[in-house]
């Protein structure tokens, strides 16, 4: 089981206060689904049946929208939380550090800097 840190002054960034709820619930959905590298596997379907909102189907062009740089679309099925390894691990990454040597390998295979 993944533990993650989470931001408590989340509420009063200026571009999470104006997302509509819904997307408010993507953003921990894809904080707390993603790898140890904020690596998303982008499965839409499986998020709206594990969020449960049927009413309003979601979209992945929405998402991206909303979410602007925080979010990144890499290739092969993969969105990449931007902030994320920084947010959780502090930077540089370290290489001699077991879990940054598996963060560090995961951003290599996907060309991320």
């Amino acid at each position: 089981m993944a533990k993650r840190f989470m931001d408590n002054s989340i509420f009063d960034k200026k571009w999470f206060r104006k997302l509509p709820v819904r997307l408010k619930i993507v953003w921990f959905y894809l904080i707390n689904r993603c790898n140890h590298a904020g690596i998303w596997e982008c499965d839409i379907d499986l998020m709206s049946f594990q969020i449960g909102d049927f009413n309003e189907p979601y979209i992945l062009e929405e998402i991206l929208e909303a979410f602007g740089d925080n979010l990144k679309e890499i290739g092969d099925g993969k969105i990449y939380i931007t902030k994320f390894i920084e947010f959780q691990y502090g930077l540089p990454l370290n290489p001699d550090v077991k879990v940054h040597q598996s963060v560090i390998k995961l951003l290599n295979k996907y060309n991320i800097e």
